[in-house]
């Protein structure tokens, strides 16, 4: 009974201090729980690590969705991309958190947190933003270039975006799934004003 009372005490912790998004104070957040006897539970050891892991696979998710703005082809990138912005940057911030909590762990326990997983969820939010990046990058750049006097065209630079974009998307297509829909928009987009140089 008393382990029960103690895990619940512990979870509610958790939800309320994540619901104000202070999850960065890992180390005053042990402390805390450590008052409830929560780590000291082997199979409960590693809730809060796992509860960041949780929160970041919930991003990921949102944003892989086939049926959602973040897989559309027809999505405005305008639209989008400070939306992937802003994924991007809270995976990054869930990421700096868990390594903070591994180092601490280590402190103490000579042991670091596996961060493989986390790592390959980072991966695959940034891909997803960095595609639509790219995506808005070579449309806006190509319209400058439409814009630009014939005279004034350099073809060399020209040519070297093109191919970094090409790279980019190379090394896109071994992290999002196959048949993107909008990675293949990007490659589209690429061969055809690659055809014009």
């Amino acid at each position: 009974m008393g382990r029960s009372t103690s895990l619940l005490k512990s979870n509610l912790i958790i939800r309320s201090i994540f619901s104000v998004r202070a999850h960065i104070m890992i180390p005053g957040l042990i402390l805390i729980l450590q008052s409830f006897h929560f780590v000291t539970h082997s199979s409960c050891k590693f809730l809060l690590f796992q509860t960041l892991e949780i929160e970041a696979e919930l991003i990921l998710r949102k944003i892989s969705q086939p049926e959602s703005d973040y897989c559309n082809p027809n999505t405005d990138y305008d639209e989008i991309v400070p939306l992937v912005e802003d994924a991007k940057k809270k995976i990054s911030d869930l990421k700096d958190t868990m390594t903070l909590y591994s180092e601490w762990k280590f402190s103490i326990t000579s042991s670091y947190h596996n961060l493989q997983k986390m790592q390959a969820l980072q991966s695959k939010v940034e891909a997803r933003h960095d595609v639509w990046a790219t995506l808005k990058m070579v449309c806006g750049t190509v319209q400058s270039w439409k814009d630009t006097e014939f005279s004034k065209f350099d073809t060399m630079v020209a040519s070297e975006k093109i191919q970094a974009w090409a790279q980019t998307a190379d090394y896109l297509r071994g992290i999002l799934p196959e048949k993107d829909r909008i990675l293949t928009k990007l490659d589209i987009r690429i061969d055809n004003v690659s055809k014009f140089l």
